[in-house]
């Protein structure tokens, strides 16, 4: 399994490896390139609105908000070079599975928790971990623990596998395995156990539930939308800006930005 340039490069961004070594492989897509793609490919922390996209209201991206996150607005403002990273890491996907069986780990927010049981599976690109949890997490309030039973032939992307020898081995990539969206899981939720609830959030307040999820296929939405999403962009750009500045968007703006989210994620989904 070999993964071209572009896709590399969809996957270097996602997880935060940015830097100039991004800027080459999506430089057709636009005219002024070297301020677009500075701009736009220099934010480590991409995923935070990448994945924000897939959740149909705006609690997700207040809750992050609240949490101290910064939700970059330059990334809302190029729909073409966001089309660009979803195309390229919904490929990956297509090649990369689990050579193996394998458990890893989430922590999620809790009230992301609730909608992906709702759901009935993944809502966005899921970031795992081999390394089990950690024994503090700081950057939310409210938690849920979840364990992966990944089988061999799930689609994922075990990062230190496919990116081995783009980084030092002074720097290694971190035991990362991501899951896709829209993959149906079979949640079963279990007792927490003394070891988990030494687990805290920010508020130093134990999980509130933990889970076994196991993949079984694909879920498909059916998303529709005849919108596009260059309508939208001052108004998701000016969203955007009103939460990282602690001050409430106006409603219209608000509006709009679900206008932009729902008409992306129609293009989203027809990209799997």
């Amino acid at each position: 399994m070999t993964l071209n340039s572009d896709e590399i490069t969809a996957l270097r961004y996602y997880i935060g490896d940015v830097g100039e070594h991004l800027y080459k492989s999506p430089a057709k897509l636009i005219g002024d390139t070297e301020i677009y793609m500075r701009k736009f490919f220099s934010e480590p922390k991409a995923y935070l609105i990448i994945n924000s996209m897939f959740f149909p209201d705006t609690e997700t991206e207040k809750a992050r908000a609240k949490e101290n996150k910064f939700l970059n607005p330059e990334i809302v403002r190029y729909p073409v070079l966001m089309r660009y990273v979803y195309k390229n890491l919904f490929s990956e996907f297509r090649k990369c599975t689990a050579k193996k069986d394998m458990k890893t780990f989430r922590i999620e927010r809790f009230s992301d928790y609730l909608y992906i049981k709702k759901t009935g599976g993944t809502v966005s690109f899921t970031s795992t971990s081999k390394n089990g949890f950690l024994h503090n997490y700081r950057d939310r309030s409210g938690i849920a623990l979840m364990e992966f039973e990944l089988k061999s032939g799930t689609p994922c992307i075990d990062i230190q596998e496919i990116l081995r020898g783009y980084r030092s081995p002074l720097q290694p990539y971190e035991p990362e395995v991501i899951l896709p969206p829209f993959m149906e899981l079979q949640i079963t939720e279990i007792p927490l156990t003394q070891e988990m609830l030494q687990i805290t959030d920010s508020e130093n307040n134990p999980p509130l539930v933990c889970c076994k999820a196991i993949p079984k296929g694909r879920i498909y939405l059916n998303s529709e939308s005849n919108d596009s999403p260059e309508k939208y962009i001052d108004s998701a750009v000016r969203f955007l800006e009103c939460l990282n500045n602690k001050k409430p968007p106006s409603s219209e703006d608000e509006i709009n930005y679900i206008r932009f989210k729902k008409a992306f994620l129609a293009e989203t989904e027809n990209m799997m």
